[in-house]
């Protein structure tokens, strides 16, 4: 299972450097929660600079708007902390990969209704992708 880099927090200026960091250590994941300093912008700069190479995507995502300014930043990935199956839908129509968690037993079950089968992992697929193209 790959490692996802949560950068809470992080600004964008600091994103290049951080995210460079990460990717020589063998980092390939990237997610930048929405409630971090200008997280679009990040976003935008880290799939610029590392487009093809590692996966970037945004974590505290919890509206459809969300999931459309993420898209437009070019994240890859939708990581929300609920099971919303609004924003699982809308992350699915926009052909992102919607990672949600789930506490209870119920929420699995909603989860599994809006065909999210696995609670924040990558697809194997889109796994080996990631994987076969780094240099």
């Amino acid at each position: 299972m790959p490692l996802i880099a949560i950068l809470r927090g992080i600004a964008p200026e600091e994103a290049l450097p951080v995210a460079q960091a990460l990717y020589d250590s063998g980092v390939l994941c990237v997610e930048v929660p929405l409630n971090s300093p200008r997280p679009l912008d990040s976003i935008r700069a880290m799939r610029t600079e590392f487009d093809g190479r590692m996966f970037v995507g945004a974590g505290t995502v919890l509206t459809i708007a969300d999931v459309g300014h993420v898209k437009a930043a070019g994240g890859e990935f939708i990581v929300s902390p609920n099971v919303n199956t609004d924003v699982i839908r809308a992350t699915k129509a926009q052909g992102l990969i919607s990672l949600s968690g789930f506490f209870h037993a119920e929420r699995s079950v909603r989860r599994h209704r809006s065909r999210r089968r696995r609670p924040q992992t990558l697809p194997r697929r889109s796994r080996a992708t990631l994987l076969s193209s780094r240099p």
